[in-house]
């Protein structure tokens, strides 16, 4: 069993173990003990003292220093300590030094490791009286004599049991030992450890760490001189992780999400609020010891949320946690929190992103960000087909390839000009360079227009129409002029016709919002569905809102398989 050293406060002052986690007044420990929803008062701290079921790390004497305080540096205060400067309270047999005035005397200062311990003591000494089972019954009907009796032996012997057992001390003094070493990893993210130090001023107290060196701290740090100074072997420093992490698990409304919540900024879990955050400082502590129990022992304890229970398959598996920010994405997966696209959708220029979007909102009736659907504006065909023989097609099918690594689907959708209608032929033969697909992209998810957007999908009276109400101009259009274009491509265009007749260029953008306003213009006699671009852009919709993102690894290989 884990043992208190002879002299804790003198190591926690020669080696300024306050510097990540500082010594607290009795009123801040009050304090920090409330927002943890452990209520206690300064009387009950004193009480508890006198006790010897729960004391603060040391004290420090008003007349330290003449005034001044106590001016700690790193140096030994073994002789601080012998000349009554510092008591060391929660040393094993020690004085209990109290006075009627509380802090005139001496100033108590506590760790906050110590939240632990200080709820096992309120467990046993504290309790809750329902009356109502006592209303409309006489008072001298119950023997209240008896219960008080009843509830004092129970409290008695908890007393005597905390007094026999050194963990509820030896725990936070452990805590507050390595806190200088471990708890920048503990309030980490699992891909950055919060470091830094603080320094004290005042209150009988003083030490600064504007030049301590944390990396050169942990290069000259020795775990194995705890083991002797707490009695520690193997199987007792796990039963204090297992302890730790049992008082994390009774208290925290969050436990459940635990893995998610590890992820989150050390910022945002001090912002929580009770029980969730007395759950965090556990999860702290288990944390360190963890920490210490590997470089002891060379053994990981594992995480919290696995300590209880056999875990068949862990999700995800345990290789991929090596990486944290892919153990991230597959956590986050499983809430279905992850903002990454569920599928791309790559068209030629503004006049389709435009078009798109109205068609989401309008006829879809939500953003196309529901559907987890990112539209990617390639500003021209060559932009996606290449302009080189050496390396057509290779650009864009390289970063479909890499979309569809990632579990995002990846569609594209342009006129037939240049090379494009040879994109999807090429797609056949474009190999995935990842190893588990064997083509890049399949052919199904390319949609190369026969001619272009607008004359695909479009009546040449929809376009004429279209084109007669551009703001700007008094030109009638009549279908007989689209039907000529339409006869003389691609050596004729829509936008070549509006100039010749308006002698302004055609401005696509508003184009493209007044066609997607003929779609969903109910007294137009064409359906939507029945338009091609409706079709494929239904199709990326759905195939998107039903991509399954995969929560471990094994399920990424059936689905890359899946998009084979």
């Amino acid at each position: 069993m884990i043992q208190i050293p002879p002299n804790p406060g003198q190591m926690i002052l020669d080696d300024v173990a306050m510097r990540l986690s500082p010594l607290l007044t009795r009123d801040g420990f009050v304090k920090f003990c409330g927002q943890r929803n452990l209520t206690v008062s300064r009387d009950q701290l004193l009480r508890f003292e006198e006790l010897r079921v729960f004391t603060p790390v040391i004290r420090i004497a008003n007349r330290v220093g003449d005034g001044h305080g106590l001016h700690i540096d790193g140096s030994p205060t073994a002789a601080d300590f012998e000349a009554g400067r510092v008591l060391d309270t929660s040393a094993p047999g020690a004085a209990c030094v109290l006075s009627d005035s509380d802090d005139s005397g001496s100033m108590p200062l506590y760790s906050a490791f110590q939240v632990w311990a200080l709820e096992r003591v309120l467990q046993g000494t504290t309790s809750s009286l329902g009356l109502e089972q006592y209303v409309e019954v006489g008072t001298e009907a119950v023997d209240w004599g008896a219960k008080m009796s009843w509830l004092i032996d129970r409290a008695s012997e908890h007393v005597a049991r905390l007094r026999s057992d050194p963990r509820s001390t030896a725990i936070p003094l452990l805590c507050q030992v390595i806190s200088n070493r471990y708890l920048p990893f503990a309030r980490g993210n699992r891909r950055s450890i919060q470091g830094g130090g603080s320094s004290h001023f005042g209150q009988g107290l003083t030490f600064s760490s504007f030049s301590w060196d944390w990396d050169s701290y942990c290069e000259d740090w020795d775990p194995a001189s705890l083991v002797r100074a707490f009695a520690l072997d193997e199987d007792s420093l796990e039963r204090v992780y297992v302890l730790l992490v049992n008082a994390m698990r009774r208290c925290d409304p969050l436990w459940s999400w635990a893995e998610l919540v590890r992820f989150v900024n050390q910022g945002k879990r001090d912002q929580l609020k009770g029980d969730a955050l007395r759950a965090e400082s556990y999860r702290q502590s288990a944390e360190m010891v963890r920490r210490l129990h590997l470089d002891l022992y060379g053994a990981d304890l594992g995480p919290p949320e696995e300590m209880f229970g056999y875990v068949i398959n862990h999700i995800p598996e345990l290789e991929v946690r090596d990486d944290p920010r892919e153990f991230l994405r597959y956590v986050v997966n499983q809430y279905d929190l992850n903002p990454q696209p569920k599928a791309v959708l790559f068209v030629e220029g503004e006049t389709e992103v435009i078009f798109v979007k109205a068609i989401f909102e309008r006829l879809f009736r939500m953003h196309h960000g529901v559907s987890g659907i990112e539209i990617v504006n390639l500003h021209g065909v060559d932009n996606a087909t290449g302009n080189k023989k050496s390396d057509q097609f290779t650009a864009i099918f390289r970063l479909a390839d890499y979309l569809h690594d990632q579990q995002t689907f990846a569609f594209i959708m342009l006129d037939n000009e240049g090379q494009a209608k040879n994109l999807r032929a090429a797609a056949s033969g474009k190999a995935s360079l990842f190893g588990v697909r064997s083509r890049a992209m399949p052919r199904s998810r390319i949609r190369i227009w026969r001619r272009d957007f607008e004359l695909d999908n479009f009546s040449d009276t929809e376009i004429a129409r279209a084109l007669s109400e551009m703001p700007g101009h008094s030109e009638v259009f009549r279908s007989t002029d689209i039907k000529e274009v339409r006869s003389q491509w691609p050596a004729r265009r829509i936008a070549q016709l509006f100039r010749e007749r308006t002698g302004r260029d055609l401005a696509k953008p508003l184009l493209a919002k007044r066609l997607a306003e003929i779609v969903i213009d109910p007294e137009t006699r064409r359906r939507p569905a029945s338009r091609p671009v409706i079709k494929f852009l239904q199709r990326v919709s759905k195939e998107g809102w039903m991509n399954p993102l995969p929560v471990t690894q094994d399920v990424w290989r059936q689905n890359q398989k899946y998009l084979n």
